[in-house]
């Protein structure tokens, strides 16, 4: 059961692919939100105009972007720190010249060493987004750090995924629990997700998960978290087979996932296929959630989608389409996916350019832990497929031993005991008959 419920939920980060550096070994989640703006003019740019004006400018009710822009360009001359802000924001985001990027950063940091909080709280977007200006995450990080000591919920919940995924700053998940704690109390759902999360599985503090399980219904039920929701329902399905709790589990998956979460859908398809939560097992269920869960982006769905296209299992076979599939699961560096897709290369073994996608494929997936691909890169080492490597074969067959794989762990055996060599051209082991017993 634990295995299947795995991946949970973080902080709300525009990170790309800099989380995955990281992903070995810090808790991570399958999905990462958005930052709350999307660089561009809304509604709300155009509220702080209003605010950072003096009455005098707001004669005309339905200023444009040329008005708002004059005005705020004005002021900013006067020493209007929230002017200054809106006027450099503008700049960066119009992005008309490097001069008038660099200008406009000039402004907002300006606006951000004389306190104004929403400045230091946008600088950090902007440097930690890398569409508008250069990623930098230790200024992010600086800047995000400051406006949450000042108070900012938003700041604070920055600043905590910051300190989760050491973007900027070195991984401290107490830190990260300290300030999503922080943010959490000024209502930040998020925050409150996210604390929920590092509460249930005792990252960076101790686990408590009446707590976690505070925080979570806060965030689902005031603040429609789709991933709250989600682990609200991992918490309750870890009660299996606990009926009662099983039906709490699946109401929550069921929410979360109808709201668009990944990872609930891909649980949602679990209950379906096996029949927990009050529900009986209902394969058309199951397979519509399935390929709902990889087209949000789970990854084991992503996998999931690519064994079925490829074996015909409630959708046509397609190889082309499975291969899609694989792939994007591979990208996130799905160890099965990985697996899968070098034996489909492999299937071609007179065509050089396929033999060497295996060989990377079939490594990668070995780098991941899958263990058949270990045992695999063992053999290929020591038959030469692509130069023979004696030692590398060794460690990859005892990766394969040690990660309690039969078939490498009887070779590695025989190997000792016998004192023989893998492979006509290596070296034999030496024999340690005495170790294993008779």
């Amino acid at each position: 059961m634990r295995k299947i419920l795995r991946g949970l939920a973080v902080s709300a980060f525009v990170l790309a692919a800099c989380w995955l550096t990281h992903a070995a070994s810090i808790p991570s989640e399958d999905e990462l939100p958005t930052h709350p703006f999307d660089g561009r003019f809304s509604t709300n740019w155009y509220a702080s105009v209003r605010s950072a004006l003096p009455a005098g400018y707001l004669t005309n009710v339905n200023f444009n972007f040329h008005d708002a822009t004059n005005y705020l360009c004005q002021e900013s001359r006067q020493g209007n720190i929230a002017a200054q802000a809106l006027w450099g924001f503008a700049l960066i985001v119009q992005g008309s010249s490097p001069e008038s990027t660099n200008a406009g950063l000039q402004l907002l940091r300006g606006s951000a060493e004389k306190g104004y909080v929403p400045a230091m709280l946008n600088l950090g977007y902007l440097l930690e987004g890398d569409k508008y200006v250069r990623r930098n995450y230790d200024e992010a990080f600086h800047w995000f750090s400051r406006a949450a000591d000042a108070g900012d919920a938003e700041a604070q919940l920055q600043s905590g995924g910051c300190y989760q995924y050491g973007l900027g700053t070195t991984p401290n998940l107490a830190m990260a629990a300290k300030y999503y704690r922080l943010s959490a109390g000024q209502t930040n759902f998020v925050a409150m997700k996210s604390l929920g999360y590092l509460l249930m599985n005792g990252y960076g503090v101790e686990t408590n998960e009446t707590e976690a399980q505070y925080w979570l219904m806060r965030a689902a039920k005031e603040g429609g978290n789709r991933r709250a929701m989600y682990n609200l329902g991992v918490i309750y399905s870890l009660k299996y087979p606990d009926t009662n709790a099983m039906v709490e589990g699946f109401k929550w998956m069921k929410q979360g996932a109808e709201l668009g979460d990944a990872l609930a859908a891909q649980e949602l398809a679990n209950f379906y296929y096996r029949g927990w939560g009050g529900t009986e097992t209902n394969l058309a269920s199951y397979r519509y959630w399935r390929i709902k869960a990889a087209m949000l982006g789970a990854t084991d769905s992503q996998f999931f989608m690519g064994q079925a296209c490829r074996l015909g299992d409630g959708v046509p076979k397609d190889p082309e389409t499975s291969l899609v599939w694989y792939d994007k699961a591979a990208a996130k560096n799905h160890p099965e996916a990985l697996y899968d897709l070098a034996l489909h290369y492999l299937e071609d073994r007179t065509n050089r350019a396929s033999l060497q996608l295996a060989r990377e494929f079939m490594t990668r997936a070995a780098q991941m832990g899958h263990r058949e691909a270990q045992y695999q890169c063992a053999l290929s080492c020591y038959r030469g497929d692509f130069g023979l490597n004696c030692e590398s074969g060794n460690e990859w067959l005892t990766k394969a031993a040690e990660n309690g794989w039969s078939k490498a762990e009887f070779i590695l055996f025989q190997l000792y005991y016998n004192g023989v060599a893998p492979g006509k051209e290596c070296p034999a082991y030496l024999q340690e008959d005495g170790q294993f017993g008779h």
